[in-house]
Formats: structure tokens, C-alpha cells, sequence
């Protein structure tokens, strides 16, 4: 029987050394990440049962995106977080963002595998989301996090998947930029206009967001962005797609 495969996020090697050593010689294979970028980035997601972190990695704010999130294989893979000061607000507040559980490095190797193992097998029984979603000549993965156009794979990162996705999912509606900045980084700050701005532009140009096939792509004056369909015999269309729409028009 195949190995489970459990991903190990942690910046302190006292911490990853005990995780590893609880692990050792059990159905679990450890796959080491150094941040949550390169989690995210990971192609094999499908295989990660279960994510093992820090306490004080998992409290970050790329910590928290994920938490915030939970989308993907992480809507169904637990989070399990180790700590050596185990103290109420610390747990709470973790608990509260989103993990599934906490250990502390007081715990025996077989009171950490028995709750590794409760948390799998749990996961398994859940009836997730749908894995994937279409929106018109679209295809969004929401596992593997990438965009297919008639099974044709588009070059998209991160940043600009949850981008598309929420302008495909507010589809004739206006979007506000902090409505924007949350659903991509978890967090809204105010300060991700012009980062926003410069995925729009990459998205218009990747996804073929443009009069020509269909789609109006503008930004709406003092707030954010609206995508809608159009006609190709549209005025819009025969014009130019660079528009920039007043919110109260809409």
C-alpha cells in the first residue's frame, strides 16, 4: 500500500526535526516546503494528505491566506500545527482562523500519529466542493489552480487564477478593489490597487478578455473592475476595449 504524503512547512529545525522523528517509519513520506509560496506552487497537490506547520509559520500573514482560503486540497487536506508554549490565546486564535488541530511537542510519538491519522481519515469522509468550475469557454482547477480554454492549459500564476475567478464569478457586476484584494492574498490592505491593476492587464491579454471574443474587461472609476459579455456588433466592441466605466452608470 502507497505511502501518504504529508507536507512539512516549518523555519525552525528544532521543531521540523521532532515532526520528521514522529513520522519516521509510519504511512507517511514527508515533503518539505520552506514557505507557503512553495506550497502553493507545488505541482503535486492531489498527493498531500495532510500539512504539518509551526505555530509561528502557520501565524503569518501568508499563514493566514491560506487558513483564510482553504480552497483547493487544502479545503480537505487538515492543517495540524505544533507548538511548544501552548498557551489559550495561541491555540484559540489558530483554531479560530481555520486549523484543524494543534500538538505540542510534549506529546508521544504515538499521541501525535493517532491524531495525524483521525485527521486523514476524517478528511476522506468529507463531501467537498466541486474541484473544478466552467464559466462560459473557461475551465478553472481548483485544485491544480490553473485555466484551460478549450483543453488548452493558459499560463496563469497564483494571484492571477483567484483574480480570474472572481471577476468570472461577479460576471456583469462591478467588483471593488478591496473585494479583489482579499479573494487573492486573503487580506485586504488598500495597497494592492496598482499590483491589481498589472494582473488585469496580464489577464486581458492571457485569457483573450477582449471585444473580439466576447468580453469586456474595464475599470470602473474610484472602485475596481467589471468584466461582462458583449455582442461582437456591439459599439464597444467595434470602438476600443480600453473603457473606463463611472460606477454610477452601472
Amino acid at each position: 500500500m502507497p505511502k501518504k504524503r504529508a507536507a512539512i512547512l516549518s523555519r525552525d529545525s528544532e521543531i521540523e526535526s521532532w515532526i520528521v522523528k514522529n513520522l519516521r517509519e509510519s504511512d507517511y513520506d514527508c515533503v518539505f516546503f520552506r514557505s507557503f509560496r512553495d506550497l502553493w506552487n507545488y505541482a503535486d497537490h492531489a498527493d498531500l494528505s495532510i500539512l504539518v506547520t509551526r505555530f509561528e509559520d502557520l501565524d503569518s500573514v501568508s499563514g493566514r491566506i491560506l487558513l483564510r482560503r482553504r480552497n483547493g486540497v487544502f479545503e480537505r487536506a487538515p492543517i495540524i500545527f505544533v507548538t511548544s508554549d501552548v498557551t489559550k490565546w495561541k491555540v484559540v486564535s489558530m483554531l479560530d482562523a481555520g486549523a484543524d488541530a494543534y500538538i505540542a511537542t510534549t506529546a508521544s510519538r504515538p499521541v501525535f500519529l493517532s491524531y495525524v491519522d483521525a485527521l486523514v481519515r476524517r478528511a476522506k469522509t468529507r463531501t467537498g466542493r466541486p474541484c473544478r468550475e466552467i464559466h462560459g469557454a473557461y475551465e478553472f482547477d481548483l485544485l491544480s489552480k490553473k485555466v484551460r480554454r478549450q483543453r488548452t492549459d493558459i499560463p496563469v500564476n497564483v494571484m492571477e487564477f483567484h483574480l480570474s475567478l472572481s471577476l468570472f464569478r461577479n460576471l456583469g457586476g462591478p467588483i471593488s478593489l478591496s473585494y479583489l484584494e482579499e479573494a487573492t492574498w486573503g487580506v485586504s490592505t488598500g495597497e494592492a490597487s496598482g499590483k491589481i491593476r498589472t494582473h488585469v492587464s496580464n489577464l486581458k491579454r492571457k485569457l483573450g478578455l477582449t471585444p473580439e471574443n466576447g468580453y469586456l474587461l474595464a475599470a470602473v472609476r474610484g472602485y475596481g473592475y467589471r468584466l461582462e459579455l458583449i455582442s461582437s456588433g456591439s459599439r464597444l466592441s467595434r470602438e476600443c476595449d480600453e473603457v473606463e466605466l463611472e460606477l454610477s452608470t452601472l
